[in-house]
């Protein structure tokens, strides 16, 4: 994980990290609302304070230290570099985002493979992108070893969770009670490793 040589440095330094990409993202936000609409200049500062001071930024980022902004960020960034044709930086952004949570590898044949009059194959996007995860695993596997895959597996033997939509058709409310009772346990179908 490219945030465990951060957290080496300062236990904090990943949480200032988050913290700066969320400040980044509401200052672009309200620059963007001023540029689709003009009277939005007023609102602007309303809406930044808004985004500033909410409940979500100050417990999931601030507090608990949740990186899912940041990987969201360059996911996004990753698309819009692809529509700009810089195939290079957006393989490479998408590939960042893979290193710190796998999940970005399913935007990869999206940017990858596009259609606009005809069907187009970005390979730029597709071999920046993979020399960028490849090395970036092999580089975690040579520091930290197996454990490098230790998320894969805990997230392919955990169950499903609260608010989880397995957990929802394993309850009492579930729309399968209708057609079978008891209701069947489904939970393996949420982890398809």
């Amino acid at each position: 994980n490219l945030l465990a040589l951060l957290a080496r440095l300062n236990p904090l330094a990943p949480k200032i990290l988050f913290s700066t990409a969320y400040l980044i993202y509401c200052i672009l936000f309200a620059n963007n609302l001023e540029n689709m609409n003009h009277s939005a200049k007023t609102i602007r500062p309303i809406k930044f304070y808004l985004f500033l001071f909410s409940p979500f930024f100050w417990l999931e980022i601030a507090f608990y230290g949740h990186f899912d902004l940041l990987v969201g960020l360059l996911v996004i960034s990753g698309i819009y570099l692809a529509q700009k044709k810089r195939e290079i930086q957006s393989g490479l952004l998408i590939a960042l985002g893979f290193l710190l949570k796998f999940l970005p590898i399913i935007f990869l044949p999206i940017i990858t493979v596009r259609r606009n009059q005809k069907i187009e194959f970005h390979w730029k996007t597709l071999v920046s992108s993979l020399l960028v995860m490849a090395s970036g695993m092999l580089i975690s596997l040579i520091i930290w070893g197996e454990s490098t895959f230790r998320p894969l597996q805990f997230a392919s033997s955990r169950g499903s969770s609260l608010i989880s939509f397995w957990r929802f058709i394993r309850g009492p409310y579930s729309p399968v009670a209708l057609i079978k009772q008891p209701v069947p346990d489904l939970d393996f179908l949420a982890t398809p490793l």
